[in-house]
């Protein structure tokens, strides 16, 4: 009877058993034996990248991949759609695999009871942005000039990120509400950025955006990814001023001066008035700045001239967006020669004195 008792406890403890061996061959749950690196070690969400390793076992061994998401109480899960793949008889191994596109994530290879160690990722995060406008004196961007060319640079790289060169990069504009229509195919240079020339419509805000397209090269899996809006305000040039008058002249004194006076336009925008002048006869341009002058200014006296000189004048006008005028009127000025000191005073006749 005792030994049918312990017979009988045997057989109920084999379930058990059973179970214990069955866990501890779980492959949730291998020895971390192995190594594994995985590179380059720049790369995109999706890019293909080339996993090498060793179990640290020997033979032949089926491998598969796992991943971690890194939280309190996330286990190991196998990765899906990882292709049949096996070690080398040393137990090491290479394969190319997809970068996933999520932070701290951790993978691992595991086969035939053993485990590589760890390896967590951090994915370069996409970006892509739009700049540009037409160039100003005053450096502002996102500025455009109706019926006038700019140029738009979209930068899929800023910050020194990761560059795909040959990306496909697709420059849209907002036509209205939701909708956006292609204003220019492009491709990322080796610097990742690409220029785009755009022609600048009606006053207002003009609203681009470039799409970096799907990237497919070398196996990759890349998907396409949106700037954000940038918003370009489009706006017109000030109406150039005229009647441009320049004459010199002597003063009371013999000091040269040359005095000046213009006609304004009627635009509310001007917010600067910018007198150039050149010595001789050649065309002043708007860098030969000689006097900026508040808005509403048509008069201006230059004391500032030599004799026998001319001097040619031009007047720029500005607005508030630092744009000119396209235009400017001109006139020279010829400064009269220095006049003659005048004569010395005559001398006093001398006088006798009494008794001479």
């Amino acid at each position: 009877m005792r030994k049918r008792s312990l017979r009988t406890a045997a057989v109920a403890w084999l379930p058990v058993f059973g179970l214990t061996l069955v866990l501890l061959a779980s492959p949730g749950s291998p020895q971390a034996t192995g190594s594994l690196d995985v590179s380059p070690g720049e790369y995109y969400g999706g890019q293909m990248l080339t996993w090498t390793g060793d179990l640290g076992t020997s033979g032949r061994t089926r491998i598969k991949l796992q991943k971690n998401l890194s939280r309190a109480g996330d286990k190991w899960e196998p990765v899906l759609y990882f292709p049949k793949t096996y070690t080398q008889s040393d137990g090491s191994f290479s394969f190319r695999w997809y970068a996933p596109a999520m932070n701290d994530i951790r993978y691992r290879v595991v086969g035939g009871g053993a485990a590589t160690s760890d390896w967590t990722f951090q994915a370069t995060h996409q970006d892509i942005t739009v700049t540009g406008g037409t160039p100003n004196p005053c450096g502002n961007d996102l500025v455009a000039v109706v019926g006038e060319q700019f140029e738009l640079t979209v930068d899929t790289a800023p910050g020194d990120n990761l560059v795909l060169e040959g990306r496909d990069i697709r420059l849209e504009q907002r036509t209205g509400g939701a909708s956006w229509t292609l204003v220019e195919n492009g491709a990322a240079g080796n610097n990742g950025r690409d220029d785009f020339t755009v022609s600048a419509g009606e006053t207002g805000s003009a609203v681009y955006r470039a799409i970096q397209e799907d990237w497919t090269a070398n196996g990759d899996e890349v998907g396409w990814f949106p700037s954000f809006p940038t918003y370009v305000e489009v706006v017109t040039r000030p109406e150039p001023a005229t009647d441009l008058t320049a004459t010199a002249s002597l003063n009371q004194d013999g000091v040269p001066q040359v005095d000046l006076q213009w006609q304004l336009p009627d635009d509310p925008t001007i917010s600067e008035v910018i007198l150039a002048r050149v010595e001789g006869t050649g065309t002043p341009t708007v860098d030969d700045v000689w006097a900026n002058l508040p808005p509403g200014t048509e008069t201006y006296t230059d004391f500032g001239v030599s004799y026998s000189t001319t001097y040619t004048y031009a007047v720029f006008v500005r607005n508030e967006y630092c744009f000119d005028a396209t235009d400017a009127p001109t006139d020279q000025a010829t400064i009269p020669d220095e006049p003659p000191p005048p004569p010395p005073p005559d001398p006093q006749p001398r006088t006798r004195g009494a008794g001479s």
